[in-house]
């Protein structure tokens, strides 16, 4: 009888004791998936085009010159750096006499902006006279308008799904393991039965 009644509050316990260690697993994923989404890079980036007429600077020195600190600096804003900004921003020449403009930003709005005035920066710049690209008219080809990857509450909600997911599979794994592990201690192989294996 009092074997019956240990075994029954064992059984009663099981499901606790699981339930514990599974909720505990998908805790720390779905805080990992949280922080990881929350403080990872910027994945939304949107582009502007340039056009240049034909000229003789190369598309190596259009490049150079709108990469410069005078044209960074010109499309600063406040509480942005211009490390930052030169992180976020990548200037490329796909054909000569177009310079695209590519920028990160945490939404397509911010990334939008941040390639425009940048664009517009380098026209202001290589339109004024004394530049050392000489007097270059410049003009927008294409505007950044649109935005492509993950915005952050996209990412978020990723992360979210990517953490309960990972904490639940790990917690199952765990109490499985658990369990097994149990099993062994409560019912040990014999020796006789270990010799004859």
């Amino acid at each position: 009888m009092s074997q019956s009644a240990a075994e029954l509050r064992s059984s009663r316990q099981v499901p606790r004791r699981y339930g514990t260690l599974i909720g505990a697993a998908l805790a720390a994923g779905l805080l990992t998936g949280v922080v990881t989404a929350a403080f990872g890079p910027a994945t939304v980036s949107s582009t502007a085009l340039v056009a240049l007429p034909v000229t003789s600077l190369t598309p190596a020195n259009s490049v150079t010159i709108a990469e410069s600190n005078l044209v960074m600096v010109n499309a600063l804003n406040s509480g942005t750096s211009l490390g930052t900004l030169r992180g976020d921003v990548q200037v490329t020449s796909p054909t000569p006499g177009i310079l695209s403009v590519t920028a990160r930003g945490v939404t397509a709005a911010q990334a939008e902006a941040t390639a425009n005035v940048v664009a517009e920066s380098y026209i202001g710049y290589s339109d004024a006279l004394g530049s050392p690209a000489g007097h270059i008219p410049a003009v927008m080809l294409k505007a950044a308008t649109s935005a492509s990857g993950m915005t952050r509450d996209m990412r978020l909600l990723v992360g979210v799904l990517l953490g309960v997911a990972s904490g639940v599979l790990i917690g199952v794994i765990a109490a499985l393991a658990n369990r097994r592990r149990l099993t062994l201690t409560r019912y040990p192989v014999s020796g006789d039965l270990a010799a004859g294996r």
